[in-house]
């Protein structure tokens, strides 16, 4: 009799180690998707915008008008698109800018506030690393958090 008892509990450990995790919906892990969805989403646009500007960008001679310093500095320019528009926006994507000056900048003719410093350049490995790799790391915490153990069964 007991040699059956210990073959009944040898058979049960196996179960036991199979169930140690499993998946579950974890709000931290749904909080984790979203913000991967958003990084993949802004890296995208960040690339597509890139693509855009090479494709069918025109280069313009725009004045600064104003320039932020800070965490994300940004300059605001004035320029005359090739059909006669006076465009004033700003743009982040620049490496050396004062006010008063002439630079050369590629916006979109379709969309003239879509534009950035022509000494900038066509940077598509950067927004994907970062975007991507926080896309990628956002996925893997996600995943974790919903791959859990279960509570530990009570020994009472």
């Amino acid at each position: 009799m007991e040699e059956h008892e210990g073959t009944a509990a040898r058979s049960e450990e196996p179960s036991r180690a199979r169930a140690k995790r499993q998946w579950r919906v974890a709000p931290e892990g749904v909080m984790f998707v979203f913000v991967a969805v958003m990084l993949a989403g802004v890296g995208y646009a960040e690339v597509d915008d890139n693509r855009v500007l090479e494709r069918r960008g025109e280069v313009a001679a725009a004045t600064v008008v104003r320039e932020e310093e800070g965490r994300a500095p940004l300059i605001e320019v004035r320029f005359v698109t090739r059909d006669g528009r006076t465009v004033e926006t700003t743009t982040e994507n620049y490496y050396e800018a004062e006010v008063g000056r002439t630079i050369q900048v590629i916006y979109d003719p379709m969309d003239p506030t879509r534009l950035q410093s022509t000494d900038w350049g066509y940077d598509y490995q950067t927004p994907a690393i970062v975007f991507g790799g926080g896309a990628v790391a956002a996925l893997i915490v996600a995943l974790v958090r919903c791959w859990s153990r279960p509570d530990e069964p009570s020994t009472d």
